[in-house]
């Protein structure tokens, strides 16, 4: 399958292009891999609260770099206002502070994600519930989910996918063409691409809905348990991010399918 690239005003500008080949040679080991190729945070991705970013670095990760490459968790929240959540899909702890994160009144989840690989159905299940929690929650109304993991593009891409498309009924091919647009960079890798478009069975039945939890054959797990509530209110910041916040959603009882699901995310008319 051909899939259409939509160049976006997401796109890596000529400044991170030319700091990229710069310091292509000289760049700090601290520095993950290529962080310096992608740009930094994409677009809401339409019908959902989804809005992917590469990792921030924390200022003594960043030090190095000259300013218009940088980009900390400071960073993020004046580039983006209303995130209410951040899943942080990285294998490690040392990119930044998550009580940072928290301090500025948004809740964290960590799931730790292997790169180069297509996560296991354990991950999965973790990612769709952590969000699910999140989403049921009245406070949250309204709020964005920021989902990164080193350049936000592969796994990030690949669980924001499968969400797409497994809870809010989207075709694979125009989920993966919707993350692509929205993020500004097309996936690294096709494994990724082809899983998504393997048919499963839909829609995928959450521990919230069941309130009971996951089973992986003779495994269940407590997935949703690693959100972190903030410590504060949010603190109003400046915002350099000028899209629209989507629509306060109505917090229903147990939505029984992925037509109910997207109906209540604001997503599509309901047919009676």
């Amino acid at each position: 399958h051909e899939r259409p690239f939509c160049f976006s005003s997401f796109s890596a500008s000529a400044t991170e292009r030319r700091v990229a080949a710069k310091f292509s040679m000289t760049r700090s080991k601290a520095v993950p891999d290529r962080w310096l190729d992608y740009h930094t945070v994409g677009g809401i991705i339409p019908g959902t609260r989804f809005i992917s970013f590469k990792v921030p670095l924390q200022e003594s990760i960043c030090s190095r770099l000259p300013t218009e490459a940088r980009f900390t968790p400071s960073d993020l929240l004046q580039r983006v206002y209303g995130l209410g959540l951040i899943i942080d899909l990285t294998c490690t702890n040392r990119y930044y502070d998550r009580d940072f994160i928290l301090r500025n009144g948004i809740y964290h989840a960590k799931i730790v994600c292997a790169g180069q690989q297509i996560p296991h159905a354990g991950v999965v299940g973790e990612f769709f519930e952590t969000v699910d929690r999140f989403l049921m929650d009245p406070r949250n109304n309204g709020k964005l989910i920021g989902v990164h993991c080193t350049h936000g593009v592969n796994r990030t891409g690949y669980l924001v996918c499968r969400y797409m498309i497994e809870k809010l009924g989207v075709p694979p091919d125009d989920a993966i063409r919707e993350f692509e647009c929205a993020r500004g960079h097309r996936f690294d890798r096709d494994e990724y691409v082809r899983d998504l478009r393997v048919p499963r069975n839909l829609p995928w039945t959450s521990h919230t809905e069941q309130s009971a939890g996951y089973a992986y054959g003779t495994h269940w797990t407590d997935a949703g348990q690693n959100l972190t509530p903030p410590v504060a209110p949010l603190t109003a910041m400046p915002a350099t991010y000028e899209a629209p916040l989507p629509p306060l959603q109505p917090i229903p009882p147990i939505y029984g399918s992925a037509v109910d699901y997207r109906y209540w995310q604001g997503c599509t008319p309901k047919l009676e």
